[in-house]
């Protein structure tokens, strides 16, 4: 009966996400029925949704990994500042050639970012905090204002300016995504080198090259996001992407990826996206300040993590029960 128990809850845990949807969805509903059952609000909310996706994304292969990426916020900023001020100096640039830009640049972060985590066996947490410091400082350098729409091409703008087409966009990454995960060599790879470096280094897996690609993968998606955004916004800012590190994370471990390694769903982690596009679609028929934002996404962090250590408590549990039935 305990073990039953176990894996009943650990099942309402792995599954957290897509309950909080249907939860929120009915809870905002209830409050603002007029709103939330309008096809359009849906729809927005899924438009709203799908730039931040892509740091989802990005977030949940690094700590599927076992690390964790404090720069992805600020890399899709510096990835859409630096594309931006390509397209605008360099006159004759195909936009079908400038469209590419942010998932190069964010490539080439993300490099920088394995290599110093894969090869030189740094910290990845004050890796990336030193690299989410440089981008931040780094895209103020190389462009002091606002690269508004009219500086760019409407078809760099359309990929995250029109919504059909934003989310269908985001969709098509997170199955290619979820298949790279699940059904590649190189995704298995990511797993094991999560669940257990040691023992995936034993298995002859190169637990280098694994963290060098996930931190590749994780910049490419960063930089989708920088592309995106700028269409949703209609222009890159100077503070384009900011604060969306917490809730990309949020969503993530709601989601179901660990924060220790080894475990995450990137359909998983699209639950957790939704439920941070309904959150974001309510607080902002609420008309909630920024400032009020910041602290509920402060409340998501924690809660995220809450929940991460209660599906490892459940997991630790039923492990321990199967072991004595098993010695029994």
């Amino acid at each position: 009966m305990k073990s039953l128990s176990s894996n009943i809850l650990l099942t309402v845990l792995d599954q957290i996400a897509w309950i909080l949807v249907v939860v929120f969805f009915v809870a905002f509903t209830i409050l603002l029925p007029q709103a939330m059952l309008k096809i359009d609000t849906l729809r927005f909310m899924l438009y709203e949704a799908a730039p931040l996706g892509f740091l989802v994304l990005a977030e949940s292969i690094v700590l599927i990994t076992g690390n964790m990426d404090l720069s992805i916020d600020n890399m899709a900023g510096f990835t859409a500042m630096a594309s931006g001020l390509i397209f605008i100096r360099t006159p004759g640039l195909s936009p079908y050639i400038a469209v590419l830009l942010p998932a190069l640049i964010g490539l080439a972060c993300g490099t920088v970012n394995g290599f110093l985590v894969g090869y030189m066996g740094l910290n990845p947490f004050l890796v990336t905090l030193g690299t989410t410091e440089f981008l931040s400082g780094a895209r103020l350098l190389i462009y002091g204002g606002s690269i508004y729409a009219g500086m760019l091409s409407p078809f760099y703008l359309m990929w995250g300016g029109n919504d059909l087409l934003c989310i269908a966009s985001f969709l098509i990454v997170l199955v290619c995504f979820a298949f790279f995960l699940r059904y590649t060599r190189v995704g298995s790879h990511l797993y094991a080198v999560g669940g257990s470096s040691e023992a995936a280094m034993m298995m002859g897996i190169n637990v280098k090259r694994s963290y060098l690609l996930a931190f590749m993968a994780s910049g490419i998606m960063a930089g989708l996001a920088g592309l995106f955004f700028t269409g949703f916004v209609n222009e890159v800012s100077r503070n384009l992407a900011d604060w969306t590190l917490f809730p990309a994370f949020s969503a993530a471990v709601i989601g179901g990826v660990s924060i220790k390694g080894g475990r995450g769903s990137a359909i998983n982690a699209f639950a957790g996206t939704i439920f941070i596009g309904i959150v974001e679609g309510g607080l902002t028929m609420f008309a909630m300040a920024p400032e009020g934002r910041i602290a509920v996404y402060g409340i998501l962090v924690i809660v995220a993590i809450f929940i991460n250590k209660s599906r490892d408590t459940a997991r630790d549990r039923i492990m321990r029960s199967s072991i004595a039935s098993i010695e029994a």
